[in-house]
């Protein structure tokens, strides 16, 4: 993330604290898969509460062509 404009050093520092804190994270080598993001219309906190953006997450995972 270092260089990206627009996103303060605190807020940075919070979303690599997040990031730490989450389960099943792993970084693939740029190019080796399709990136996708997964969106929720609320909170973090709703949203990773919610079982079917868990399930459209774990299905998306156990592709070989995305990440």
């Amino acid at each position: 993330m270092k260089g990206r404009v627009g996103i303060g050093s605190s807020t940075e520092e919070r979303l690599r604290a997040r990031l730490a804190q989450e389960r099943g994270y792993y970084r693939y080598p740029a190019g080796a898969r399709t990136r996708f993001a997964l969106v929720y219309p609320n909170t973090y906190f709703v949203g990773m509460s919610n079982l079917g953006l868990h399930i459209v997450y774990a299905l998306l995972n156990e592709r070989s062509d995305t990440a």
